[in-house]
């Protein structure tokens, strides 16, 4: 396929995602020129930009050479609350009451009907996830092993990786391997309260006001 069908795909599944140029470049952290530019058939996408437009936009890169068609749903992007981490622990019962209060982020991951958004904060996540990076959370998704997710415990919301322990306990794991604790037990002083399906790095969060709708 040449690269002029190319940019027509990626402009087809990014207004199906319902991102302009600028949206897209900043998931991306890329230029809006450089989305242009695709879209224009001048250049195309390649390497770890072609991965992540295909993460981004859905689809697969057969689709964009051309090579399948989609049929795959299109999760549309909207905009979901930038909650607090209090707020995290019980955000299902309550959401409703205090929606208003937090503002809004855009967000192209399935986060479901009630989804939302948190800041990171500290470095028990990192190299993975570092301060100031924005999290998708979908509280009404059953998290698997391997999941990244929020829990609420005895001294607020966290957010660690869960995994099963050898005698068949659950865990939750910081990614940091000099953080202390590094493992917590999930007990039934700790449960969990949803499941991380996406996320932003904080280099694309520098700009942050081209996300959010406030």
């Amino acid at each position: 396929m040449n690269k002029l069908e190319m940019g027509k795909r990626i402009a087809k599944k990014r207004e199906a995602k319902g991102l302009d140029q600028t949206e897209l470049a900043h998931l991306l952290e890329i230029t809006p020129q450089a989305v242009q530019q695709w879209e224009a058939g001048q250049t195309s996408p390649r390497g770890k930009n072609l991965e992540a437009l295909t993460n981004t936009l859905g689809c697969t890169k057969a689709y964009l050479f051309g090579e399948e068609d989609e049929l795959k749903p299109i999760n549309r992007a909207r905009y979901v609350p930038l909650i607090d981490w209090v707020a995290a622990g019980n955000w299902n019962d309550r959401h409703l009451e205090i929606l208003d209060k937090y503002p809004k982020i855009l967000c192209m991951f399935n986060v479901g009907p009630n989804g939302y958004a948190l800041e990171v904060k500290g470095e028990s996540m990192k190299d993975e996830y570092k301060p100031k990076d924005i999290i998708f959370v979908n509280p009404d998704l059953k998290p698997e092993i391997g999941d990244d997710v929020i829990a609420w415990c005895s001294n607020g919301s966290t957010f660690k990786r869960l995994i099963e322990n050898d005698n068949g306990s659950f865990l939750l794991k910081a990614l940091n391997t000099e953080w202390v604790p590094r493992y917590m037990p999930l007990d039934e002083t700790c449960y969990l309260t949803g499941t991380v399906v996406g996320s932003i790095s904080s280099k694309t969060n520098q700009d942050l006001s081209q996300l959010l709708l406030m």
